[in-house]
């Protein structure tokens, strides 16, 4: 059974834990128990719209690696805005750069920091899967790929036993509601520490991939170290745990 934790339309948080059916038996009858509710925290302002004038538009659409030529920015699905352009640009390196902030916010939001590693993997791979294949930015794409990967290695290595995977949603009526692709994984209290050492250390080695991979252009240099500078933000979601 996994529990589904939200964010309320009031802007707080809420995780709301669905019982089994009770054996115990009260004249016959079994004695169902109310659901247990987390008192709500409050969250940060929603995720960052798209970047204006990126030749996109916002909701619908499906994301994916397949982008077009040309163009910076497509449609935007689940807190992630699709890559089309091919060659580094402006307007499509702020739009994964808006993307990573995007996912910080999102999943800064999580009360328990339990989930925090595992929500910046699901996140990044969601990224990953809205930016190109081919082009200038293929070597970005495959660096937060391989990164969403590992970061997901460490929170199933150091899973908690005691504690569930958990789906995170915003309201469905809030204007760009964001969800978890899959439940995600909570590291165990007790290995918190170590399993944010790891988390540093591979958002790290993706900065220094994304910064040795800048040398065919100067807006190819540019973009990557912009990119490169937002995977590195991503570590005061980790220092915050």
């Amino acid at each position: 059974m996994h529990r589904s934790i939200r964010l309320t339309s009031a802007g707080a948080l809420a995780a709301v834990l669905s019982l089994p059916t009770p054996t115990a038996q009260a004249g016959g009858e079994p004695v169902a128990p109310p659901p247990v509710f987390v008192p709500p925290i409050f969250a940060p302002a929603p995720v960052l719209p798209a970047t204006p004038g990126g030749g996109g538009t916002t909701g619908g659409g499906a994301s994916g690696s397949g982008a077009a030529a040309g163009g910076g920015a497509g449609t935007t699905q689940n807190g992630v805005t699709t890559v089309t352009a091919q060659t580094a640009s402006p307007v499509a390196t702020q739009q994964v750069v808006n993307n990573i902030a995007n996912a910080r916010s999102f999943c800064d939001r999580i009360p328990r920091s339990e989930y925090h590693i595992d929500c910046l993997s699901e996140r990044l791979e969601e990224i990953a899967e809205a930016m190109p294949e081919t082009g200038d930015y293929a070597e970005a794409q495959e660096a937060l790929r391989q990164a969403s990967t590992r970061l997901a290695a460490v929170a199933q290595r150091r899973r908690s036993v005691a504690q569930r995977p958990a789906r995170v949603r915003t309201p469905p009526a809030a204007p760009a509601p964001v969800a978890s692709t899959r439940p995600l994984i909570p590291v165990a209290t007790e290995e918190l520490p170590a399993a944010i050492a790891e988390a540093e250390a591979i958002l790290e080695e993706t900065e220094t991939t994304l910064l040795r991979a800048t040398a065919t252009s100067d807006a190819r240099r540019v973009a990557y170290q912009e990119i490169a500078e937002a995977v590195d933000s991503s570590k005061i979601l980790l220092r915050s745990t």
